[in-house]
């Protein structure tokens, strides 16, 4: 299943690549879409639109990280990883439930349970911040740096892979 997929990865790159004819298209032809040598073979059917192949492209690297995800990520939703990875990213910042909601687009209720589950399962703590007790950061527990290190090494491997 796994070389299915870097096969399939691969060959979405490259299709998407060659298709895109980025060195043949000037900015006057993007101008006018009309004209340009990939509107042509769009419409000739000869292949996809980028935007296509480029979803293409999402899904497979999608279902090739599910499918390598490493053992220590198997018990962790895809909801919390994205959470994880955040705050890895972000790990020299003070990072607030709301920086949450504003970045994932969720209503202050579904943080405070998705967070607050996180913190049963001891992915994240709440720390008080010494400017107003009444705020609390969100930190990443070793459990979760531990993982976010492990999910960063995996796809560091998918894109050396892929490229």
């Amino acid at each position: 299943m796994r070389d299915t997929l870097i096969v399939a990865c691969t060959t979405v790159v490259y299709a998407t690549i060659s298709m895109c004819g980025v060195t043949e298209v000037t900015n006057e032809q993007y101008k006018e879409p009309s004209g340009s040598r990939l509107a042509e073979v769009w419409e000739s059917g000869l292949t996809k639109p980028p935007s296509v192949a480029i979803r293409s492209l999402h899904n497979v690297v999608n279902r090739y990280l599910r499918v390598t995800r490493p053992e220590e990520a198997e018990d962790v939703s895809n909801g919390n990883v994205d959470i994880i990875v955040y705050l890895a990213r972000h790990d020299n910042e003070e990072i607030f439930p709301q920086d949450i909601e504003q970045r994932f687009g969720v209503t202050r209720s579904t943080s405070c349970r998705v967070l607050g589950l996180m913190e049963q399962k001891g992915l994240i703590a709440r720390e008080s911040v010494k400017r107003d007790a009444r705020l609390k950061k969100i930190v990443l527990t070793d459990k979760s740096r531990h993982i976010a290190e492990v999910l960063h090494d995996n796809a560091k491997n998918m894109e050396r892979i892929l490229l």
